[in-house]
């Protein structure tokens, strides 16, 4: 009867020891990429350059489709400058 009563103090102390927590830390990291202003401006159509519809030339309507293509064109690339740029920064950071 002894013996059952050490060896249920003794199982009680050794599991005591075997609850030890680790300590556990956490970080938060913010990272602020700041992408260069010109990237950001994409070409605006202004009023002036939209033409009267009530006198529309054929011309005028091929420069303002040419205008409004070249205007789309010239975003597109910044966008993808701006996702080259983040990826490159991001890559970067990792290192």
């Amino acid at each position: 009867m002894m013996n059952k009563i050490l060896l249920v103090i003794l199982v009680v102390i050794l599991a005591g020891c075997q609850t030890t927590k680790p300590n556990v830390v956490y970080e938060t990291r913010t990272v602020v990429i700041e992408v260069p202003e010109s990237l950001l401006r994409c070409p605006q159509i202004q009023k002036k350059d939209i033409p009267d519809y009530n006198n529309l030339t054929d011309q005028q309507v091929a420069d303002f489709i040419k205008k409004y293509d070249l205007y789309l064109k010239t975003c597109g690339i910044n966008m993808n400058k701006i996702r080259e740029y983040i990826k490159a920064a991001k890559e970067n950071l990792n290192q």
